[in-house]
């Protein structure tokens, strides 16, 4: 179909096409003659719907060529318009469907549409999209008791002339809910509540920063009222195309539900609850004592050059710190007494915000390798650092690829990450504490919340470490198995 638009003072502009390839539709206008004689300016329009992508391509082609009308060839005049009107004409001699033939008539409708791809396929697209429309059009005159709307469709256009459409007065009215607005409102209550602190507020606001970037990529704004399941499907597939691992993209679609969630009508109908969690292969993973002590080895030889990486293995593999925990540290977070380092202060502080209000605690450090102490002010000698610990992530990866490549998988395949570091010491702690303690144990060493009556045990956040001298020795006994000890 050949758009042609005119400019204000009525000279003909070049024509601009609806392009159709593969499944998706593109808006395509020749370039001038002083520009090039044979190229083409090309723009996707971002859908499969061609009742969209005519109204998106009229649009462009207004606000390119700053056009009061828009004309259609009479000779390109589409089967989709024909059959539309004549389709409309049929029902206002015969009445109605039902409504469950019409039910099936969409369906089927949307299978052609779906998979009749190609330019050979238009007619019967265009065919078919003229069926679907005019059953919704009877469907919603079944709900309204009105044929006002398929009157309207069956009534002749004006010769060689479709009007440019209005910006519809539904959509101007339209209530709007951008994700930092509803954001701000859910950080006042928990602020208020307790429930956050200022690094929380600031850490959370950082993850809505980044989503707001990937909406404004993906759907043009960052409004969130009644989006539907297909508009979030995009957000996720966008997230997967720019490289982000299934458990970032599952931890920014949670924000944005409990986000929505706070939000309640405000924020419309969403369908957010029903977009289903990507696949992690990399969750759960732990690594074995042996490999442990094996990586731990390596990394205290210091034969992969790299001091920060190697310092931060061997601390989140002694005490089981996730790693924006362990990079963030600040030489006063150490404790040192009689020469070592004999506890960790794990607080919010300007180089990293933690996970949650669990996350505050002291991590006793009662044992580290033979003849290693941690460098205190290693970490903080990091002047780029600035809380991002997902750089230092694929320098783990990069690590161990490159020294230690047997000790990429876990014995069923899995990738192993750092935050396996976590997960393992989680496994020895729960090899040697009771079961009946375990938990309660666990959760003031971890900072780990297991959401249970137990796991509330030591809500008051330690400070120093006289504070936990009952947890020295659980620490003892978590790595004896990688100590010797």
């Amino acid at each position: 179909m050949r758009i042609l638009v005119r400019t204000p003072a009525g000279n003909p502009a070049r024509p601009a096409r609806l392009h159709h390839s593969g499944s998706s539709y593109f808006f395509r206008v020749r370039l001038p003659h002083e520009v090039s004689k044979t190229a083409h300016f090309t723009i996707s329009l971002c859908t499969s719907n061609r009742t969209i992508a005519l109204e998106r391509l009229r649009r462009i082609a207004l606000h390119f060529s700053l056009v009061r009308e828009v004309e259609v060839d009479s000779m390109e005049v589409s089967v989709y318009r024909k059959r539309l009107k004549e389709l409309a004409q049929e029902v206002l001699q015969d009445g109605l469907q039902s409504v469950e033939a019409l039910q099936n008539a969409v369906l089927n409708a949307q299978a052609y549409i779906r998979y009749a791809t190609g330019e050979s396929l238009r007619e019967v697209r265009e065919t078919q999209q003229a069926v679907l429309d005019i059953s919704k059009a009877q469907l919603e005159a079944h709900r309204t008791g009105s044929l006002n709307e398929i009157a309207a469709i069956a009534k002749p256009d004006a010769p060689h002339q479709v009007a440019a459409p209005p910006e519809p007065a539904i959509k101007q009215e339209k209530p709007s809910a951008t994700l930092e607005q509803l954001f701000e409102q859910k950080a006042a209550a928990e602020l208020r509540a307790g429930n956050w602190s200022e690094g929380t507020h600031k850490g959370k606001r950082q993850y809505v920063a980044s989503v707001s970037k990937v909406m404004i990529d993906t759907w043009g704004n960052t409004d969130c009222y009644s989006r539907s399941l297909a508009d979030w499907e995009l957000l996720q597939t966008a997230y997967i195309e720019n490289g982000n691992k299934p458990a970032t993209i599952n931890k920014y679609m949670s924000e944005c539900r409990a986000i929505l969630e706070h939000a309640g009508k405000q924020a419309g109908e969403n369908e957010l609850t029903r977009l289903i969690n990507l696949k992690d292969e990399e969750a759960g993973t732990a690594y074995t004592p042996e490999q442990t002590i094996e990586l731990v080895k390596h990394a205290k030889e210091g034969r992969g050059n790299f001091p920060e990486l190697e310092q931060a293995i061997i601390i989140a593999a002694y005490t089981g710190m996730r790693l924006n925990e362990v990079i963030g540290l600040k030489a006063d977070d150490f404790i040192v007494k009689d020469g070592s380092v004999q506890g960790i202060v794990v607080r919010d502080t300007d180089r990293r915000t933690l996970k949650n209000k669990f996350s505050t605690r002291v991590v006793p450090t009662p044992v580290w390798p033979e003849g290693w102490q941690p460098n205190t002010t290693l970490f903080e000698s990091m002047t780029d650092y600035r809380g991002d610990s997902s750089k230092f992530s694929t320098e783990y990866k990069r690590y161990i690829d490159r020294h230690l490549p047997h000790l990429r998988t876990d014995a069923e395949g899995k990738r192993l990450v750092f935050h396996s570091h976590r997960h393992a010491a989680i496994t020895r702690c729960w090899r040697v504490f009771p079961v009946e303690t375990a938990e309660a144990t666990i959760t003031p060493i971890m900072g780990h919340s297991f959401k249970s009556e137990s796991g509330k045990t030591y809500r008051q956040a330690p400070s120093r470490l006289e504070d936990v001298q009952g947890l020295i020795e659980p620490v003892r006994l978590m790595n004896a198995a990688i100590s010797g000890s």
